[in-house]
């Protein structure tokens, strides 16, 4: 239900997506030193991927979900393929210079097995590129500190996984991987510490 005007609100803010799209290809290009490839992994209805194609990346992306593959595919004319990570080798031998899941890990009953499969399909120096929710925050622990507050983040079945800064990291560092960027958003929760209850709205 949560994802139901999921592309009406996509479009709605695309000019604020923009701004991050933007902020992450300048990253990648600045840690590779130049355009390459890129595989977005969950691509949803492919937004970032016609921003970086518009940039002079050449992009692929894979998704399971029917009506968001239709819209990449269809209405973005990208080069999506409708597969779930366990079909992945189907998309043979090719190796990219960033491989891109913005919101897929905590979705994932494997994300170790996940994070193993990407060397089989990243370039030699190239980068994994993840973002997920920061939940157990500090903010979050302050303000239910001492309260009878039922975690209004843990949202099963769609999340099945919870991170944080440190967890995210320990996760990749375990399986090779060497952090070269860590970014984060502004902390809604820090307005939950303000007085404004966002969450009882």
């Amino acid at each position: 239900k949560r994802k139901l005007n999921y592309f009406k609100d996509q479009n709605k803010n695309l000019t604020w997506w923009k701004n991050i799209f933007k902020d992450r290809i300048n990253k990648f290009e600045k840690i590779l030193g130049h355009k390459g490839t890129i595989l977005d992994i969950g691509c949803g209805p492919g937004f970032f991927l016609k921003y970086a194609k518009s940039k002079g990346w050449k992009v692929m992306g894979i998704e399971p979900s029917l009506r968001a593959y239709e819209h990449a595919k269809k209405k973005l004319n990208l080069n999506i393929e409708r597969l779930n990570i366990d079909q992945i080798a189907s998309i043979g031998d090719l190796k990219f210079d960033v491989i891109y899941s913005h919101g897929v890990l905590e979705h994932l009953r494997k994300p170790i097995e996940y994070i193993n499969l990407l060397n089989n399909y990243l370039k030699k120096k190239g980068i994994v590129f993840t973002s997920v929710a920061n939940d157990f925050n500090l903010f979050q622990y302050s303000y239910t500190y001492g309260k009878k507050i039922k975690p209004w983040w843990i949202i099963p079945p769609e999340h099945i996984n919870y991170f944080n800064v440190n967890s995210i990291q320990k996760l990749f560092h375990k399986r090779g991987f060497r952090t070269k960027d860590i970014t984060t958003s502004f902390p809604i929760d820090m307005f939950l510490l303000m007085g404004i209850d966002y969450i009882a709205k």
